[in-house]
C-alpha cells in the first residue's frame, strides 16, 4: 500500500516547482526561417554572412550616453533583440531575455584627419561588421560609435540575421532617432 504524501508538502514543492519556472526566460519555437539560420550556423564554420550590418552618419551634437540609453528602449520594446537560441531536443528554440544590455562603445578619431581618418573608419566598419555572434550566447546586436569630428559621428550597428532583416533595419533607425529626439528634450518615450 502506498502513502500519501502531505498535502502540504505537495503544495510546497508545486509552489517552489512554479517559482523556479517563473525565474526561466520564456521560450519560444523558432520560425522556419530561423531554424534554417540555425542549422546552417551548426553546421558551417563560423562567418559573419548572415550578420546585417549598417552605419549612419550622424551630424551635430549627440549624446552618446542618451544614444545608449535611447537603444536600450529599443531592445526593451522588441524581444527579438533580447533573443538567443537555445537546443531543445534536437531543435531550436527562441529564449528571450527579460532584458539585455548593448553598450554603444564609442571610438574618438577625432586627432585623425584625411585619408587615414576614411581608412580607419572604413577598418573599424569593416572589423564590427565581420565580427561573429555567438547565437546561443547573445546579445544578437552590437553597437559601436566612431567620433569623428565633434559634431560628427558614424554610428556603426550589427545584427545577426536570425533576428533582423532589411526591413527591420528601417524600423530601429526610426524608433532608435523617436526616442532619442524625445529623451533629448526630456520627455518620455512616445513608443508603446
Amino acid at each position: 500500500m502506498s502513502e500519501r504524501a502531505d498535502p502540504r508538502q505537495q503544495r510546497e514543492l508545486l509552489m517552489r516547482l512554479l517559482q523556479e519556472k517563473a525565474q526561466e526566460p520564456p521560450q519560444a519555437a523558432a520560425s522556419c526561417a530561423q531554424r534554417r539560420l540555425w542549422l546552417v550556423n551548426r553546421l558551417e564554420e563560423p562567418n559573419p554572412s548572415y550578420n546585417v550590418p549598417f552605419h549612419l552618419r550622424l551630424r551635430g551634437a549627440l549624446d552618446a550616453q542618451l544614444l545608449e540609453r535611447s537603444l536600450g528602449e529599443v531592445v526593451r520594446r522588441h524581444a527579438v533583440l533580447r533573443t538567443t537560441f537555445r537546443e531543445v531536443d534536437g531543435e531550436p528554440v527562441q529564449v528571450i531575455a527579460p532584458g539585455v544590455t548593448v553598450p554603444v562603445a564609442v571610438i574618438d578619431l577625432t586627432h585623425t584627419a584625411g585619408a587615414d581618418l576614411r581608412s580607419r573608419v572604413a577598418l573599424l566598419i569593416r572589423e564590427e561588421s565581420e565580427a561573429l555572434f555567438d547565437i546561443a550566447r547573445g546579445p544578437l546586436i552590437r553597437a559601436k560609435l566612431l567620433r569623428i569630428a565633434p559634431q560628427e559621428h558614424v554610428l556603426v550597428l550589427v545584427m545577426h540575421h536570425i533576428v533582423s532583416d532589411g526591413w527591420s533595419v528601417g524600423v530601429l533607425v526610426r524608433e532608435l532617432f523617436t526616442i532619442y529626439e524625445a529623451l533629448r528634450a526630456g520627455r518620455e518615450s512616445p513608443l508603446p
